[in-house]
């Protein structure tokens, strides 16, 4: 007979599988659609009209997502960039780029224009295993965001970004200070506890950032 700890990591384990297929079951290209869709019942993100640019997209789940709510309004604008290709979807300009790569942000301006509303980026840093290694590849990748928002992002502006926990992590979150009048973390509902895996949400990107 199981045990009822054992019974109840099961049946969480379960939940979670659910909850994490169901974008797949509705339409969404991956599952991490689920990710955005949770994050926007935490923190509300999308308004009409919007310029958003979603960085890391393909295969395009985040991108669809961001289209159900902006889309409705002919003035919105929807920028996806990965450096893996991804297949056409209505409603959005698709860049192939490399985000480490400094000519990437001016090929992006040249679709986004320089009043971008919000930037989302779920790129994926390395997945060795070891967190702190991990942790450096997505602070290179989110540094990228932050100076792409330096060029792109509209004063007020707001900033969603993956990230883990590591031994430096809080001294990056005490840094974003200097980006934005708020920064909150948000976990995500389905994540196994060794991932350590979560979002920043930077609100009101403060103008005029060297």
């Amino acid at each position: 007979m199981l045990s009822r700890r054992i019974f109840s990591n099961l049946m969480q384990r379960h939940i979670s599988n659910n909850y994490a297929n169901q974008p797949i079951k509705d339409g969404y290209r991956s599952r991490s659609a689920h990710k955005l869709l949770e994050l926007n019942r935490k923190a509300p993100l999308f308004k009409a009209p919007m310029n958003v640019l979603d960085l890391g997209s393909a295969p395009g789940g985040w991108s669809q997502v961001v289209l159900k709510f902006i889309s409705s309004n002919p003035d919105s604008k929807l920028t996806s960039v990965d450096i893996l290709p991804m297949n056409y979807l209505h409603g959005c300009t698709f860049l192939q780029l490399d985000m480490l790569k400094k000519s990437s942000i001016d090929e992006i301006i040249k679709h986004t224009g320089q009043d971008v509303d919000l930037i989302l980026s779920d790129m994926p840093g390395n997945n060795s295993g070891i967190i702190d290694s991990d942790y450096l590849s997505l602070v290179e990748l989110n540094n990228s965001v932050l100076n792409t928002s330096k060029k792109i992002l509209k004063p007020g502006g707001n900033v969603v970004m993956k990230m883990l926990m590591g031994t430096l992590e809080q001294d990056y979150y005490k840094s974003l200070s200097n980006y934005f009048t708020k920064v909150s973390r948000i976990k995500q509902y389905d994540n196994h506890k060794e991932l350590k895996e979560f979002y920043y949400f930077g609100m009101g990107w403060k103008a005029n950032i060297l």
